[in-house]
């Protein structure tokens, strides 16, 4: 696995001259000082097209350079994020290879390439220090060491995923309301899918807390203190999320050089939700197998009371797209 991101971007493209003032800037360094005015001459944050004009940028790169730099080309098209990428080849010399293409590629566009991390250190042979994620005097894969891209933490010298979710010990006498739960529901971002079984249960909570009537059963308020019961409901499952910390995915979920590839979804549903998740199985020539989990997907059931036949469809429908979403 190769990962490594484009040291500022946007700063690297050119705006159409015709269009440099859409934006305009109006500066002086005093108060007594005459306005002047600046014309911003390549992509600026935070502007609507931005993204964008970056990624197109790079798109028709790849598409002028695709006969020089067949390989780079490819990963352009397909295996960036704006200016991240995490792409990957069958063996050391050949990510080695990918990696030298990327570099020179996109330095035909003015894009410069930084922060390399790989899970074999041959690939990161000649690059200099400062170019490096995991600053070191020689290059070497620190067991511990980690790397954090697209959401992701990743531990190149274990070469496996890991999560970090920082919950804060409350004060004993907190009042929880619903604003500070939800807060803490969504910093538990889990991208590829691989903790289903907790997330489904905090969609379930946040369910639970937009059904909530207040004394004068109106909706509970962004800051009513909730009953007592709920309270201590999630007040357990607060104290478990740290544990999250501890767990370890392997980012590699196949053999090598498989004979054979299978994906294998699996749906359930209950009358609070239903969910899918979506299975590697994959077998070498001598025999060998090897399952492990890809990715899931979960929904909380309607408001609306439904059988469990209608939420078992509802399952079987998420497990169709999610297989779409893991063959892409």
């Amino acid at each position: 696995m190769l990962v490594a991101d484009i040291e500022k971007m946007f700063r690297q493209v050119n705006v159409c001259p015709d269009d440099r003032r859409f934006q305009s800037i109006l500066w002086r360094t005093s108060p007594d000082q005459p306005l002047k005015t600046y014309e911003l001459t390549t992509i600026t944050y935070g502007t609507k097209p931005a993204p964008f004009l970056a990624t197109r940028a790079l798109v028709q790169l790849a598409l002028d350079e695709a006969e020089a730099y067949p390989l780079a080309s490819k990963v352009v098209s397909e295996d960036f994020y704006t200016d991240d990428t995490i792409t990957g080849a069958d063996d050391p010399d050949s990510a080695k290879r990918l990696r030298i293409q990327l570099q020179q590629m996109l330095l035909k566009g003015g894009f410069k390439l930084r922060k390399f991390t790989s899970n074999f250190s041959t690939t990161l042979d000649g690059l200099p220090k400062e170019d490096l994620a995991i600053q070191c005097d020689e290059i070497n894969l620190d067991p511990q060491s980690t790397v954090k891209t697209l959401g992701l933490i990743w531990m190149p010298g274990k070469d496996v995923f890991r999560y970090r979710f920082e919950v804060n010990s409350p004060p004993t006498d907190m009042q929880y309301t619903k604003r500070k739960i939800l807060s803490i529901i969504a910093s538990l971002f889990d991208s590829l899918g691989l903790i289903g079984a907790v997330i489904v249960w905090a969609k379930i909570f946040m369910q639970l807390l937009w059904r909530l009537k207040g004394d004068n059963n109106s909706q509970l308020s962004w800051d009513d203190t909730l009953p007592p019961r709920i309270e201590n409901e999630w007040m357990q499952f607060q104290q478990h999320i740290p544990l999250l910390n501890d767990l370890r995915v392997e980012r590699f979920i196949s053999l090598p050089r498989p004979v054979s590839m299978q994906i294998h979804m699996f749906s359930d549903a209950s009358e609070k939700a239903f969910g899918s998740c979506a299975y590697l199985r994959t077998a070498d020539a001598n025999g060998a197998v090897k399952v492990a989990l890809m990715s899931s997907k979960s929904r909380v059931a309607p408001l609306k009371t439904q059988s469990i036949p209608r939420l078992e469809l509802c399952g079987a429908l998420l497990s169709a797209e999610l297989f779409e979403s893991v063959l892409q």
